[in-house]
């Protein structure tokens, strides 16, 4: 439904909100987002912006 699709994109934003605008660590996003475990949030972050979130951190950039 066009609501879970809504909901994905306002969790993506949100994570990429917080790895790139505040010093939480990793694994603090990563339980705040209801993941439950860094492998899972990793690759929920490679499939959503096509890197992980160590690196979208360091470079600052996503890739679309």
């Amino acid at each position: 439904s066009s609501s879970a699709a809504s909901d994905v994109y306002k969790r993506q934003e949100g994570i990429l909100d917080d790895l790139l605008n505040t010093d939480h660590s990793i694994s603090e996003i990563c339980y705040k987002y209801g993941f439950e475990s860094l492998p899972h949030f990793s690759n929920f972050c490679k499939k959503s912006f096509g890197t992980s979130p160590r690196a979208l951190r360091t470079e600052k950039k996503v890739v679309q």
